[in-house]
């Protein structure tokens, strides 16, 4: 009996090494919208200098720039001079400035056609 659990215990524990280690993986496709996701994350906290800031991205930015959707939750942030005490942004189905290209200001919004925004 206790030969046959070992055995088990043994299987599933290979399995799981290899699932882990062995399995082949994407190349670096999330690795690469990561990168872009946390480039997006800085030029929103660098032009809106929140104290604090939550954003969620589904899908995205892919390397044309479009996202699914985008969510952003700030407080005490800055916009055009005036501090808003807190701006929720919902956008889905956005296109930002591709990741290529490499823009050292930062990706900027190329179509974002429909945008619920509230702020206090």
């Amino acid at each position: 009996m206790l030969k046959k659990s070992f055995a088990g215990v043994t299987m599933v524990f290979g399995l799981v090494l290899f699932l882990l280690f062995g399995a082949p993986l994407p190349a670096s496709a999330g690795h690469d919208e990561e990168a872009a996701a946390q480039r997006l994350f800085d030029a929103f906290v660098s032009g809106l200098k929140p104290e604090t800031m939550e954003m969620i991205v589904d899908g995205g930015p892919d390397k044309n720039g479009r996202v699914r959707r985008i969510y952003l939750d700030l407080e005490g942030c800055e916009l055009g001079g005036v501090r808003v005490d807190r701006l929720k942004i919902d956008a889905p189905d956005g296109t930002f400035t591709p990741p290529a290209t490499g823009d050292e200001k930062g990706p900027d919004v190329q179509e974002m056609l429909d945008v619920k925004a509230s702020a206090v």
